[in-house]
């Protein structure tokens, strides 16, 4: 099987992350002198602090860089609807979260701050 993590190329599906991330690292004399794009060759970036979108991340996955950042974090909101639990043993929430475009859907029994009676 034959993925594609990059839209330029194509690897085995045994190729490490690590082995593909060292390879994109790895530039040769030529390439520096010469820049593909006629651009000039880019300074020394190791050990530096850089700023990058989730978004624009290839490895690991953005979602998996949420979950490993933010997969604990508590959202707030506002419910605006709860589901009838019909036949399911459990009642849902929806939940409308700021700077959210889609209210969230969260099972009743992870909800706080529900204000008693």
């Amino acid at each position: 099987m034959v993925l594609r993590v990059f839209p330029w190329e194509s690897i085995r599906e045994q190729t490490s992350h690590v082995d593909l991330a060292c390879s994109k690292l790895t530039v040769s004399a030529d390439d520096r002198r010469e820049n593909r794009l006629g651009q000039e060759p880019s300074k020394n970036v190791r050990n530096s602090w850089v700023n990058f979108r989730i978004c624009d991340a290839y490895v690991p996955e953005p979602l998996q860089i949420l979950m490993e950042l933010h997969g604990e974090d508590l959202l707030h909101g506002k419910v605006i609807d709860v589901s009838d639990s019909g036949n399911q043993d459990e009642q849902f929430a929806v939940v409308e979260v700021e700077r959210l475009a889609q209210p969230v859907v969260v099972p009743m029994k992870h909800v706080r701050g529900i204000p008693s009676e």
